[in-house]
């Protein structure tokens, strides 16, 4: 007569056991792949979200740009300063705002105001957009500007780390004008060394006849 075997304990079935194990890893690696997918679906879903945001918020720079910035640089009737910067200003409100989207136009923006003598409202617009840039060559433009208007204004240690940290920046242009500026700062301040280093700088690296006839000015002082 045949008997058979119950198996009671799988604890002592090598079988059991493998058929176990397989599909535990069999679980968690479905469990990773949901977590994966998840992941994938969460990320396109958050990209398509941002995409749109900065879709509309680039439909709205260009409204700015043809409801109230052309219109005042044309000089049209009824258009003025006033309007241009509370109407740019409302778009740092935007939730795209924060990608950095708003640098170009910020330039752009605060060219106009400086131009118009109105200073103050271009350092504020910049400001708040250097602390939302991204891109290099936007904080290095950016920056750049904030340093004159520094400069302009008098403000010297403020002008001078603001061109300290231009040379610092992965996008270096004009170096040149960079070191004159802070040779004429530092000198100004009454820091010798570092004018003269900055000066010479400009005498062995620049090949701008201007540049180069400030700098010798400046050193024979």
């Amino acid at each position: 007569m045949m008997t058979t075997q119950t198996i009671t304990d799988d604890k002592n079935n090598p079988s059991a056991l493998a058929v176990d194990e397989g599909m535990s890893i069999f679980k968690y690696v479905l469990i990773g792949a949901v977590a994966i997918i998840i992941g994938v679906v969460g990320y396109n879903f958050y990209q398509s979200k941002q995409d749109s945001s900065i879709g509309e918020l680039a439909d709205k720079i260009y409204q700015f740009e043809e409801v109230t910035l052309k219109p005042f640089i044309e000089k049209k009737e009824g258009t003025n300063l006033d309007n241009v910067v509370n109407s740019f200003n409302d778009l740092f409100s935007h939730p795209a705002a924060s990608t950095g989207a708003l640098s170009v136009e910020s330039i752009k923006v605060a060219d106009i105001l400086i131009d118009n003598s109105r200073e103050s409202d271009a350092q504020k617009i910049l400001t708040k957009s250097l602390g939302l840039a991204k891109g290099d060559l936007a904080r290095y433009f950016i920056i750049s500007r904030l340093a004159v208007l520094e400069q302009n204004n008098g403000n010297d240690q403020a002008a001078i780390k603001l061109y300290e940290s231009l040379l610092k920046q992965k996008i270096t242009i004009m170096l040149d004008k960079t070191y004159l500026d802070l040779g004429i700062l530092y000198q100004k301040i009454g820091n010798t060394q570092k004018a003269n280093s900055s000066l010479n700088y400009v005498l062995e690296k620049s090949k701008d006849e201007t540049l180069l006839k400030i700098a010798r000015i400046f050193l024979n002082k």
